[in-house]
């Protein structure tokens, strides 16, 4: 009996891998195939593609009109399983419970979702497949923080009190920290950005009361755009705002002769109006990459705002930009 678990997991596994297989080089009749970049964009080839994205055929079995949805990496592992009501591929709507994966084949997280909309309870996994935390969203927008863990299981909040760490790029880089009170943030709370800029902002019961940070709002609550009623987005829509950087973009030359590339990872505030405040790098190979990508998002707008229970509020929103050289430079 000590074996049966590891080895029903194993089965389980191959049977997900060798059906993924099969799903991606014969896709069912009547579903949709997509290759998509990380953008968004369907990409060129499977070569070119961040994922690959099947919307199988309408299914009714739950008592709802959904379309099952299976993304996978591009090694043919799984990426997210989840159920959508819309077939669009860049306008799916999830419901119900979305499974998503690493791409080393651990689960990721385990949400569920109402209409689109991120409620109940997260479940969220370090990539060794260990918990990482319980949170839980209610209807009004509020995050609730009930659990946590470090990476080798030991915990760190219990029942909503204790000490939290949220982290970037799967758990490779420690964002902020703080400590939680009737699973709320309260008190101070670090935060480090790239690549030395360190701030330390004040909470009370989940809401910013002062902050070192001058662009940082003080008194509201500022949503997660995974649980928003419509997500903020830049006017046309967020296609064109990658058309709009991939005009606007000018390569540094200092990053060209020294072969610097890679993702710069941009992290702002969409306030009520649709303005953009609160600008920083959360990642990035090199500074030169991170005051072009910090430049192009300034000059993007306007903005729409998001909205949550049909009210414009303040989002925060996080954008990679890709930094990459041709071969034949």
């Amino acid at each position: 009996m000590i074996m049966l678990k590891p080895i029903l997991i194993f089965f389980f596994g191959l049977i997900v891998f060798q059906t993924a297989r099969a799903q991606l080089s014969k896709p069912p009749k009547g579903s949709s195939l997509y290759y998509l970049s990380y953008t968004g964009e369907i990409a060129d080839d499977k070569k070119g593609a961040d994922h690959i994205l099947l919307i199988m055929p309408l299914d009714s079995s739950s008592g709802k009109k959904l379309y099952p949805i299976n993304e996978y990496y591009p090694n043919g592992k799984p990426k997210l399983i989840a159920n959508s009501s819309s077939k669009i591929y860049n306008k799916l709507v999830f419901e119900g419970i979305c499974v998503e994966f690493y791409n080393n084949g651990t689960k990721k997280s385990i949400i569920n979702y109402e209409n689109g909309e991120l409620i109940g309870n997260v479940t969220l996994y370090y990539p060794n497949s260990k918990l990482y935390a319980n949170e839980n969203y209610d209807r009004s927008g509020q995050v609730k923080l009930i659990e946590s863990r470090d990476s080798i299981g030991n915990i760190l909040c219990e029942k909503g009190n204790g000490k939290w760490i949220k982290y970037l790029n799967n758990f490779k880089t420690e964002l902020e920290e703080g400590i939680v009170k009737d699973s709320l943030e309260d008190g101070e709370w670090h935060e480090h950005y790239f690549p030395a800029e360190d701030y330390t902002t004040v909470y009370s019961k989940g809401k910013i009361i002062s902050s070192t940070d001058p662009e940082r709002p003080i008194g509201e609550v500022i949503y997660n755009y995974n649980n928003l009623d419509i997500l903020p987005e830049y006017k046309g829509g967020m296609l064109y705002f990658y058309r709009f950087l991939g005009m606007t973009i000018h390569y540094p030359n200092d990053a060209k002769i020294n072969n610097i590339q890679g993702k710069v990872l941009i992290t702002f505030l969409v306030k009520k109006d649709g303005a953009l405040t609160d600008i920083k790098v959360l990642k990035s190979p090199d500074k030169i990459l991170s005051d072009e990508a910090l430049r192009v998002v300034k000059l993007s707008l306007p903005w729409i705002s998001g909205s949550h229970g049909g009210k414009p509020v303040l989002v925060q929103y996080t954008v990679p930009i890709s930094f990459t050289l041709s071969s034949d430079r």
